[in-house]
């Protein structure tokens, strides 16, 4: 099992008119409530519940890798040459995909984070660094106060995800202890069952690493890279990499069946 259906609950110190606004997927989950004043912690103003879906993200992710092997997907590591740019790293791409299966008609895609900073290069590319903290037992709920204090257990793995940080522009990957120990405290109201008798978290260890953020919006659409390279990116994602990953995953596919279509049609002509 490594997805569950679970009640979520979104604490804030802010009324509810003032969230509201806020709240524009609303009618899109399933179950959700404005909660009354007497379920709130204390210094909480608005609550509201719904139900979602939490990830055991490390099993997902071997899940996606094994299911592409068997439809015949096959897994190339190497590192792109950077110094030419993205048409040197597609260059490089191509001669060693070619060189695996030789194709007659060849489709890239970009999928490379916050590298396409540099190697697009995409100045609306920015880090957002993040914080967590994995620890022992699974939390009955997903919950988040004021959108940087989560609890997020993962389903099947007896462990729970503990948040976080979100810090604009820090490319720093090196973890805070100062961070871990807001972190631990701060989750303490939203996870009570996970609690040692001590009343601290059992840690398992602390993860930092950088969303790759994008100016306005993800990229996700189809290029001619210097004339000759077919290509589709998709980078930007940020925090929500889960979350759009299907959606972006399905335009995807639709951008390179419309850029196979035109080769297809233009080798005929």
């Amino acid at each position: 099992m490594y997805l569950e259906i679970v009640p979520s609950t979104l604490y804030w110190s802010s009324s509810a008119s003032e969230i509201s606004p806020q709240l524009w997927w609303r009618s899109i989950v399933e179950n959700f409530s404005y909660l009354p004043a007497n379920q709130f912690p204390e210094g909480i103003q608005s609550a509201v519940g719904f139900t979602t879906i939490c990830i055991n993200v490390p099993r997902h992710l071997n899940y996606l890798l094994s299911t592409f092997l068997a439809m015949g997907g096959k897994l190339v590591k190497a590192r792109l040459p950077t110094d030419k740019g993205l048409p040197g790293a597609l260059r490089f791409a191509a001669s060693l995909a070619m060189s695996q299966e030789p194709h007659e008609r060849l489709i890239c895609v970009n999928a490379s984070g916050l590298g396409a900073k540099a190697l697009v290069p995409d100045d609306a590319m920015f880090p957002v660094r993040g914080q967590t903290v994995l620890v022992k037992g699974e939390a009955k709920y997903a919950k988040t106060m004021n959108e940087n204090k989560y609890v997020i257990p993962r389903p099947g793995s007896g462990t729970t995800i503990l948040g976080g940080t979100r810090e604009v522009g820090n490319w720093s990957t090196e973890v805070s202890n100062k961070a871990t120990n807001a972190i631990l405290e701060g989750c303490k109201s939203l996870a009570p069952e996970l609690l040692e008798k001590d009343g601290s978290f059992e840690v398992l260890s602390v993860q930092c690493g950088l969303r790759p953020a994008r100016e306005g919006a993800p990229r996700v659409e189809a290029e001619i890279v210097d004339g000759i390279f077919k290509t589709v990116h998709s980078y930007g994602h940020a925090g929500a990499g889960y979350q759009n990953a299907i959606g972006s995953a399905r335009k995807v596919v639709r951008l390179v069946k419309g850029l196979d279509l035109e080769a297809s049609t233009s080798a005929k002509l």
